[in-house]
């Protein structure tokens, strides 16, 4: 059975098999999927009924805190990133991600962090914690740091939908993603 889903674009996804479960999914390109209507739509087969569904994706968010390469984020305060914008169902993911160089050749730490904040909200800060006397960012220092906003449907899994056949159901799940890289921590 293929999918087709149209809105801005047409586009038809054909079944795989990922980890023993047959699954729809494509990476598109930027820009294939914008804010509007998008409606799916599956022909349906002996086991699976045929289904259409729509999800209604909202506009993106606009950025507004600077982070080019080589900024520093301070080890020892909190750290916000702002924006315009933003959509009451849905909900922005600050991620900061830390990385260090590997020690000989025996290790690779990688550490990260996500704090969620409701979309209108404008800012999502990752708090300093403590650590006895000292207050600090709950990520390792690193000169290897990438930060990636994450703006998407408030449930994670996405909207689900019901299709004749299937016990758990499909789901809708879209996002906007902002990377920023080559940051680092001190």
């Amino acid at each position: 059975m293929r999918i087709e889903a149209s809105g801005p674009r047409l586009l038809s996804v054909a079944p795989r098999i990922d980890d023993g479960k047959l699954l729809y999914r494509v990476e598109l390109p930027e820009g294939t999927i914008r804010q509007g209507d998008l409606a799916v739509a599956g022909e349906g087969r002996a086991d699976v009924g045929p289904f259409e569904t729509r999800v209604s994706i909202p506009p993106p968010i606009e950025v507004s805190t600077s982070l080019p390469p080589g900024t520093v984020i301070p080890y020892q305060r909190p750290f916000t990133v702002t924006w315009r914008g933003g959509d009451p169902d849905s909900v922005v993911r600050l991620r900061v991600i830390t990385r260090r160089s590997p020690i000989g050749d025996l290790y690779w730490f990688h550490y990260w962090y996500e704090c969620p904040a409701a979309a209108t909200q404008g800012r999502v800060t990752l708090d300093v914690s403590s650590d006895g006397p000292r207050f600090h960012l709950p990520v390792e220092r690193s000169d290897d740091v990438e930060v990636v906003l994450s703006v998407g449907p408030k449930d994670p899994e996405g909207e689900r939908f019901s299709v004749r056949g299937l016990a758990r159901g499909g789901r809708h799940h879209w996002s906007y993603l902002y990377r920023w890289g080559q940051l680092r921590i001190e």
